[in-house]
């Protein structure tokens, strides 16, 4: 909801967005809220990722780690001709992939009737599995010339509900989320406002709505580079937003990923796995994107150290004694 009526001559400042921004929630308010909430209805999924321990159990919610992984020049060439045949920009082309790969690791895509996490159960009692996943996306509201050199925070993270039907192709799936991405930025409504606007069905020690964000870089595109005046610094990360989050930059003409996660829920190598994991999916989805992207998730699921334990064995074996790092990660959906 960025401010469009700003006076470019009077050199707006961070004070007129932040009035701006109080005057559309009060004129906009009734008519966006209830798309979201719709678009939010409950029960929501929760992130379900095998963890090292309980999330209530967590001594510092704010630690954070960085674990820096590529997308070589020739599968980000494929990415961008995938996206561009289903007329899907490559960064929803990438979140679909994203949220795909950690819905595998819940076994949802099976419909083993496990859930993702508590309170998720119909009316008759019986678990229900959730092929879908709430991923936090930030989106720039620093609308128009007026804002372009004022100092301050002018980012809205945006909840995209990503719905990954059964039997769908990526190509379907990637249209599909494409369309919802389009809807939910045209809804764009501060976050903060939306979590104290609608109820809250989220279990202890996680984040309301969603606790994974998706971060599409695009903010150095023609400024950066040889003779240019800004470059990435890679040695600074801004960690301990969420539990888990992915950012994506372009790197000439490949993608630097950057997986930034809670140390004490995930450890290095689980999340190291996870990001190899990623990047099978994305050549998959490349090679096959008329095949239903279950049968791709399933397929590039890596079985090794596990010794073929399922996410329940494996969440039974943790509760029968204190967890420990060196536990091999969950790699296989039972």
């Amino acid at each position: 909801m960025a401010p469009t009526d700003l006076d470019a001559g009077a050199g707006a400042g961070f004070h007129d967005f932040v009035a701006e921004e109080r005057r559309t929630l009060a004129e906009r308010g009734g008519e966006i809220l209830p798309y979201w909430r719709d678009r939010l209805a409950g029960p929501l999924p929760v992130l379900d990722l095998p963890t090292d321990r309980a999330h209530t159990a967590l001594t510092d919610r704010f630690a954070g780690d960085t674990h820096v992984d590529r997308v070589p020049a020739e599968l980000v060439t494929r990415i961008r001709e995938t996206a561009a045949g289903r007329r899907a920009f490559v960064s929803t082309a990438m979140l679909t992939a994203y949220a795909a790969t950690l819905v595998s690791y819940s076994g949802h895509f099976e419909g083993s009737g496990r859930t993702g996490g508590p309170g998720h159960s119909d009316s008759s009692g019986e678990v229900a599995a959730r092929r879908e996943l709430v991923v936090g996306m930030p989106v720039n509201e620093r609308g128009g010339e007026e804002l372009a050199g004022t100092m301050g925070l002018m980012i809205n993270m945006v909840p995209v509900r990503v719905v990954l039907p059964d039997g769908a192709t990526f190509g379907e799936t990637v249209s599909a989320v494409q369309r919802d991405v389009a809807d939910d930025m045209l809804h764009s409504h501060p976050f903060s406002a939306l979590v104290r606007e609608l109820p809250s069905d989220t279990p202890p020690g996680r984040s309301p709505v969603f606790q994974t964000a998706f971060v599409f870089q695009d903010v150095l595109d023609g400024i950066s580079g040889p003779g240019r005046p800004y470059e990435l610094v890679d040695e600074l990360h801004q960690e301990g937003e969420y539990e888990l989050s992915l950012e994506v930059w372009g790197s000439g003409d490949a993608f630097t990923l950057y997986w930034k996660y809670q140390p004490e829920l995930y450890s290095r190598p689980f999340v190291e796995q996870l990001a190899e994991r990623f990047v099978r999916v994305l050549t998959a989805v490349c090679d096959e994107p008329g095949t239903p992207l279950a049968e791709l998730c399933e397929r590039s699921a890596d079985t090794a150290g596990t010794d073929g334990a399922c996410v329940h064995e494996l969440f039974e074996e943790n509760r029968a004694g204190p967890p420990t790092r060196s536990r091999s990660p969950v790699r296989r959906r039972c």
